[in-house]
């Protein structure tokens, strides 16, 4: 399995007014700036299991983690997901 490259998930400007979505194997991800009012901002990544969309899957399935929104944040992300991708595709091929 391609392991994600913080490179991968494109610079932080691009989250000032867009968000962000890719795949690791088994595992489909949705990341966003979020900010609450008077809170510092957050990168919050939203990730659940292929193959469908955010739409078509139960919000029961999918699971939400947040970083820092900082260079820093983003490379503690991209390990996160790495992770977690890794923790899907064991679950993935144990169910098979």
């Amino acid at each position: 399995m391609k392991k994600l490259l913080r490179k991968d998930l494109l610079s932080m400007g691009f989250y000032e007014k867009s968000r962000f979505t890719g795949s690791i194997g088994q595992m489909n991800y949705i990341l966003e700036k979020s900010q609450k009012e008077g809170e510092a901002p957050l990168l919050l990544a939203t990730y659940f299991p292929g193959p469908f969309s955010s739409e078509n899957t139960p919000d029961e399935k999918k699971e939400t983690h947040t970083e820092a929104y900082s260079e820093q944040g983003f490379l503690d992300m991209t390990d996160f997901l790495n992770t977690e991708a890794e923790r899907f595709n064991e679950e993935s091929f144990e169910q098979l």
